[in-house]
């Protein structure tokens, strides 16, 4: 409002959060471009019918009808993971993921996705929320999840465990089901979603985000050391390389500002 009064015409941001923003801004029929926003409330561009209890005096009030932004909801990457489901027919699968007002939104996607019309009906089958996850801290309640539903949930003879949102708990889950002996066969898979587009191709996204952070949080959990944590054979590092086997991530298309088309 302060910028409003002082005759601002058009706003850049905010980054992260910008539902108050964008009703504010729509209110004054100003344009707001948010530039990481992935709130899927703010996509509504539709008006609401608001109105007491005499019908005819109704006013359709517009719904972040000057928002703009550069990165899709996050929701959207519900949508690739559905037609990877379709692909292979899955129609099962677990959740884990930390809870934090941030994930509910793509939990809540996933949830609706069997509302879609389809002939395929998805079915969460189980559901387990991490509270203030931590490397050390989580690691038995990882282990008792993993170990409680692996025979619960399984079609078609593979079991499908979904997570979002941390790629430490991703990575967690992980080492557990591969401690467990459930990456060493083809009836065990960890799907990971993640929005965000912080790399440059999939190599980057690999080396800079899934197995590097790993190493890093290795140090910082349980002190191993970095330069040493290679020359052992069965080090942490090692492992999840190898249970990587049994798991696939889901991100963004890589956004390339040297192609043809953005220049």
């Amino acid at each position: 409002m302060e910028h409003w009064k002082m005759g601002a015409r058009v706003f850049i941001g905010p980054e992260m959060n910008c539902r108050t923003e964008a009703t504010m801004a729509a209110a004054q029929n100003l344009p707001i471009i948010s530039y990481k926003c992935k709130d899927q409330t703010v996509s509504d561009k539709k008006k609401s019918q608001r109105g007491g209890t005499i019908r005819l005096h109704v006013r359709c009030l517009p719904r972040y009808n000057t928002f703009a932004r550069t990165v899709p909801a996050e929701t959207d990457i519900v949508k690739a993971f559905i037609a990877l489901c379709r692909e292979y027919k899955w129609k099962k699968f677990t959740v884990i993921y930390e809870e934090h007002p941030a994930h509910e939104e793509l939990y809540q996607a996933l949830q609706n996705a069997h509302l879609e019309p389809s002939d395929i009906r998805y079915s969460v089958q189980n559901v387990s929320k991490v509270v203030r996850f931590s490397e050390v801290q989580s690691e038995k309640l990882i282990d008792s999840v993993i170990e409680q539903t692996k025979d619960i949930t399984r079609f078609m003879y593979i079991t499908v465990y979904v997570t979002f949102g941390n790629v430490r708990l991703f990575r967690k889950i992980l080492m557990s089901m591969g401690k467990l002996g459930l990456t060493d066969s083809q009836q065990y898979l960890l799907i990971y979603l993640d929005a965000d587009y912080n790399w440059l191709n999939v190599y980057h996204a690999m080396n800079n985000h899934f197995f590097r952070s790993h190493l890093n949080c290795a140090v910082q959990d349980t002190m191993i050391d970095l330069q040493s944590s290679w020359d052992v054979s069965n080090s942490s590092d090692h492992r999840i390389i190898g249970y990587s086997r049994a798991a696939l991530a889901i991100i963004p298309t890589p956004v390339e500002l040297n192609s043809e088309r953005c220049r």
